[in-house]
């Protein structure tokens, strides 16, 4: 809902609430409910501006939404098949569902989502490129690094420097 993009002090800060909610220290469950109250706080202070919600007018746009989420949380290994049978609908319809809702076909949203996930396990892990495009769905590494170049315009690579250059700055 929120587009926070890598707001270091709330990175920071739900570290630091997973942590107290390992450690269990006297007072951790003030301290977490606090913490979260006050990264809400901020949260709406500083992007309020890019809350992005669906708005639904009908069941249909539910169900519509609904799609779209379920490939966002199954990038990894759904095909068109998968999803028209999920929704009880035909893969004709289901891909014109998807064009419809996002201008792209399901190929390219596919391809979208996976590629925005790998950008940020490459911006904030240190997995191997091969390791990445095992984890977000491609059975090659050669084949990421072809829909990655397809997609931004460069390497996994190069967006890794560039995004620890852009972090230390």
């Amino acid at each position: 809902m929120f587009r926070t993009g890598s707001d270091e002090s709330l990175k920071i800060s739900f570290i630091w609430m997973l942590a107290e909610s390992t450690n269990k220290q006297e007072y951790y469950y003030q301290a977490i409910t606090n913490t979260l109250l006050l990264d809400f706080y901020m949260i709406i202070r500083n992007y309020s501006e890019s809350v992005q919600m669906p708005l639904f007018d009908s069941r249909v746009d539910v169900q519509r939404y609904a799609l779209i989420q379920y490939i966002q949380e199954n990038y990894k290994e759904i095909t068109l098949s998968d999803l028209a049978k999920k929704f009880h609908y035909s893969n004709e319809y289901t891909s014109r569902l998807i064009k419809e809702l996002t201008g792209m076909n399901y190929t390219e949203i596919l391809r979208t989502v996976r590629i925005e996930h790998s950008q940020d396990l490459l911006a904030n892990s240190t997995m191997s490129v091969a390791t990445i495009a095992e984890a977000i769905g491609y059975d090659t590494a050669e084949h990421y690094i072809r829909q990655f170049k397809k997609h931004t315009g460069m390497t996994p690579s190069a967006f890794r420097k560039q995004s620890a250059s852009t972090r230390n700055r």
